[in-house]
């Protein structure tokens, strides 16, 4: 049963697609850019082209304390900012197929128009909202998906954690399209450089981030569960 895999970043549809050549799966990947710009015309399409459940994929910031770097969120509700559900059957049909791989995370997800990047500001929304994590697209693809009566679940990976701030040289490096602006990073680094301790550490969670998705997704296809 088709799908459409949809995420904000071009290294998360990627490491996507060539999974999904790899397993000739019947799923499509697209970009809706970061904050999901996109959303109205990519969800459209998929819909046109016959899928028949859309996935929010990849990987987002933790809010909750507890959660470390590569933690899989499989939340049953997004914050959106109200709240919005997702297809619960589906979504525990997926739990159920990889809880025993898994470290795995049912609590909220919150999606916000702006990137969290101090650690100050991840523990001021996680006291307000309690969600466990946060991204800027679910929202609105859940929206973009209820428009067109398709099944929504998310699919996250925690990249950097509560604890864990993005530096001052990495901030608004990603364009709205979703792919990274090289000349920003190499200008970001050289103004701010924030230290080979950081870096190396950042570089290990977008790692573990990475394997996890990698993994689950190996696991996942052909339909994420949808069609079982």
């Amino acid at each position: 049963m088709t799908i459409a895999l949809i995420t904000g970043l071009k290294f998360e549809a990627k490491l996507a697609n060539d999974l999904v050549k790899e397993a000739d799966a019947d799923t499509s990947v697209q970009v809706a850019g970061l904050g999901a710009p996109f959303a109205e015309k990519i969800v459209a399409e998929a819909k046109q082209a016959g899928a028949m459940g859309i996935v929010s994929f990849g990987v987002c910031g933790g809010l909750d304390p507890a959660l470390v770097p590569g933690t899989v969120v499989l939340p049953e509700t997004i914050l959106a900012p109200d709240k919005i559900s997702v297809d619960v059957a589906w979504r525990d049909r997926l739990l159920e197929l990889l809880i025993d791989s898994y470290d795995i995370t049912t609590g909220s997800l919150l999606t916000v128009k702006s990137a969290v990047e101090t650690i100050e500001g991840k523990a001021t929304l996680f006291k307000q909202t309690r969600a466990c994590a946060v991204d800027m697209e679910s929202g609105v693809l859940a929206r973009e998906a209820a428009k067109h009566d398709l099944p929504f679940i998310v699919v996250r990976a925690v990249h950097d954690p509560a604890s864990q701030a993005i530096p001052v040289g990495l901030r608004d490096i990603v364009n709205s399209n979703g792919q990274i602006d090289g000349w920003k990073l190499v200008k970001g680094l050289i103004f701010n450089w924030p230290g080979m301790k950081v870096l190396n550490q950042m570089s290990s969670n977008d790692q573990q981030a990475r394997t996890n998705l990698e993994g689950l997704t190996r696991l996942a296809l052909p339909g994420f569960s949808l069609d079982h």
